[in-house]
C-alpha cells in the first residue's frame, strides 16, 4: 500500500510537468541568413582578424544601405571558409525591397578583404541558406603616401602637406605649372 500512495503524488507531479511543457509556448527563433565567407588566394587569415557580416536593405539607390542584421566573428586562428549565421527581424522585411549580404575582414583598423558585389538574399526568390560571400583583397599602400615636389626636390609627405594646409598645395601646383611652361 505504501508503494501506491507514494507513486500517485509522483505520477501527478510528472503529469503536471509534462502538461506545462506541452502548453508552454516555444520561443520563436529569429530567421537567419547563413553561409560562408571565403576568398580564392591561398593566403592565411591573421589569427586576430575580425569578420563582419551584414544583411543590408539596398533598395534605395543613392542612399546608404540600412543594416537589417549583423554578426561579428573573431577569427581566432580559423581559416576560410568562415561560416556565418546572421539573424534578422522579419518585421523589417518588405517583400518588394532588395536585401543583400556583405562581408569585411579587418585586422585592427586595417581593412584586408571586402565583398564588392551585391549578393541578394531573403526576398524575390533569393536564398537564406548556403550563401557564399566571396571577398576580394584590399590593396594596401606600400610605405608613406607622398606628394611629388617640383624640380626633383625631395618628396613631401602627404601628412606635412595637409598640416601646412592648402597654401602649400597651391604653391606646389603653381610652381609645377611654371616649371612645365618653361
Amino acid at each position: 500500500m505504501h508503494t501506491v500512495r507514494r507513486s500517485v503524488p509522483l505520477a501527478a507531479l510528472l503529469l503536471l510537468i509534462l502538461s506545462v511543457a506541452v502548453v508552454a509556448p516555444v520561443a520563436a527563433q529569429a530567421p537567419t541568413v547563413s553561409g560562408t565567407v571565403t576568398y580564392l588566394p591561398r593566403i592565411a587569415l591573421p589569427a586576430d582578424a575580425v569578420i563582419n557580416v551584414q544583411i543590408q536593405d539596398v533598395s534605395r539607390q543613392g542612399a546608404p544601405a540600412e543594416v537589417i542584421g549583423e554578426q561579428v566573428i573573431q577569427a581566432d586562428g580559423k581559416q576560410v571558409p568562415i561560416p556565418f549565421s546572421v539573424e534578422y527581424d522579419p518585421a523589417k522585411i518588405v517583400e518588394s525591397n532588395t536585401y543583400s549580404v556583405r562581408a569585411t575582414i579587418k585586422q585592427g583598423d586595417t581593412l584586408l578583404w571586402t565583398s564588392d558585389t551585391i549578393i541578394p538574399v531573403i526576398t524575390k526568390g533569393a536564398p537564406t541558406e548556403n550563401v557564399e560571400i566571396m571577398v576580394v583583397q584590399v590593396a594596401q599602400p606600400e610605405g608613406p603616401v607622398t606628394l611629388p615636389t617640383p624640380g626633383g626636390a625631395p618628396t613631401l609627405p602627404l601628412a606635412l602637406a595637409i598640416f601646412f594646409g592648402s597654401a602649400t598645395l597651391t604653391a606646389l601646383a603653381i610652381h609645377r605649372v611654371a616649371t612645365v611652361k618653361q
